[in-house]
């Protein structure tokens, strides 16, 4: 049996095929399926039947997801609307641009001038949702930060009070390190971090697996089919763990590199790749728009391009000296954007945090290692919406 013909196989097995009539069907069928229409919705006081007990607990479900994010659900909503007309936006200048007919490329140009003007009114309605959040002030002062880049940003984190300390919400955007064997590849970590990471991402899996079954069902409703529970259900939700312990590296003493927080296949993703576009764009518009950061950045760019171990890790016999210099510019240009945004967020950590009334920690760096040369926040000073951000990739 090949792969097809196996996953084809497996398929059958969760679902069967309905009658097509109730003639089809076979006497009592109907009793057995009002009974097995029949579900408990998590406690022994409540019991709902068929379509409807589903829709009660989807609508359940939908409103505890949104318990805690009321304040930020018309920002999300506006905000994802903007990333569908961007992308849409793009698509159609793209097909637009691929015309022979440059006649008719005029023509169509007046699709991608209206998505545009729309992707402006959007940003305008986001400009003024994002006032009733305290830290979009700072944010707006903040010269190459508008309503755009500010909305996304708040739309993103949500509630700072989730980051009891910056180095999480570095972790979160993507901007922390990490490290990764040399022989197979995967993540390493030490206990106890080790154990504490399989734990949480067992969980993700399991909220996966439950979503993926609420869906397939949906389908299969849809397309006149059954969803019906495997016989290796149970057994593979206890396999989570052992999923989880698999992406991570299995050597004995393994030999260590430390990265940036990247994807690694067949592992799942610890930050939000969205919230890290985002600091790419963010880092773009600062280094060419705002002194105070841009200074920062030439500051480290020219101390990165300084070192000479640069390129320790790259085999230099392989290139031209030409190539080499690309390859030292670049990676000096990443390393300096990357620590640049890095103490934004940390200004938009520490500010937003004391507009809360919340606590507030140096980083690690200067709490425990004694580092000396902390930048303080700068204060705003005009808002300006100069960079909105589009399909640039981090």
């Amino acid at each position: 049996m090949n792969q097809e013909e196996a996953k084809n196989d497996e398929k059958y097995k969760r679902i069967r095929k309905k009658g097509k009539n109730d003639e089809s069907k076979e006497p009592g069928s109907a009793g057995k399926v009002e009974e097995t229409a029949k579900t408990v919705t998590g406690n022994d006081e409540t019991v709902v039947d068929g379509k409807q007990g589903k829709q009660d607990k989807k609508t359940k479900k939908s409103t505890d997801k949104f318990a805690g994010n009321e304040k930020t659900e018309m920002l999300n909503t506006l905000v994802n609307n903007l990333y569908d007309i961007q992308k849409v936006r793009i698509a159609v200048e793209n097909r637009n641009r691929a015309l022979l007919d440059k006649n008719k490329e005029l023509i169509f140009n007046d699709h991608a001038s209206r998505m545009k003007k729309l992707e402006k009114d959007t940003v305008k309605e986001i400009g003024l949702e994002i006032s009733k959040f305290k830290i979009s002030e700072w944010m707006l002062g903040q010269r190459g930060i508008g309503p755009s880049l500010a909305g996304q940003t708040i739309a993103i984190i949500r509630d700072v009070g989730r980051f009891s300390n910056v180095s999480k919400l570095w972790a979160y955007s993507g901007m922390a390190t990490m490290e990764v064997c040399m022989k197979c590849g995967k993540k390493v970590l030490r206990t106890p971090k080790r154990e504490e990471w399989i734990v949480r991402v067992a969980k993700r899996l399991e909220d996966q697996n439950a979503k993926k079954k609420v869906r397939d069902a949906e389908e299969a409703e849809l397309i006149g089919l059954d969803a019906v529970v495997r016989d290796d259900d149970e057994e593979q939700d206890t396999n989570f763990t052992i999923k989880a312990k698999k992406m991570l590296c299995p050597c004995d003493n393994p030999k260590t590199k430390t990265v940036a927080q990247r994807r690694i296949k067949g592992s799942i993703i610890d930050y939000n790749p969205k919230m890290k576009k985002l600091c790419r764009n963010m880092a773009l518009s600062l280094i060419q728009y705002n002194e105070f950061y841009g200074n920062l950045y030439n500051q480290y760019l020219a101390e990165y391009m300084a070192r000479n171990n640069l390129l320790d890790n790259i085999n230099t016999a392989k290139y031209k000296e030409a190539i080499l210099e690309k390859i030292r510019t670049g990676k000096a240009t990443k390393m300096a954007r990357r620590k640049m945004v890095k103490i934004f967020l940390s200004h938009l950590w520490v500010t937003w945090r004391k507009m809360e009334g919340l606590p507030v920690t140096k980083p690690y760096a200067f709490s425990v290692l004694g580092h000396s040369d902390y930048i303080e926040p700068p204060e705003g000073t005009e808002s300006d919406d100069i960079y909105f951000g589009d399909d640039e990739e981090v």
